[in-house]
């Protein structure tokens, strides 16, 4: 997941939406999905995504953008703990 969450964010694209329901499996493979709401990155994020999963700098309006997906897959990973 992180590996294809790389890929995308190399080219100037952030998920925004990375939560469990979001990620598929096949075999031993993990998969990042819905990239419905994914875009470009830029200065002006935007409030959308799934609440629990969204980086406290989200809602306080800075740091790096493509962190934020590097949050909420953190959040998934203290989850299964």
């Amino acid at each position: 997941i992180l590996l294809a969450l790389e890929h995308v964010h190399a080219r100037g694209i952030v998920h925004e939406d990375i939560k469990p329901q979001n990620i598929l499996y096949q075999g031993d493979e993990f998969f990042p999905t819905d990239f419905g709401i994914a875009k470009a990155v830029d200065t002006s994020m935007t409030m959308v995504g799934t609440e629990w999963y969204m980086a406290p700098k989200l809602w306080l309006n800075g740091g790096q953008v493509e962190k934020f997906d590097e949050y909420a897959l953190g959040a998934i990973f203290i989850e299964c703990l």
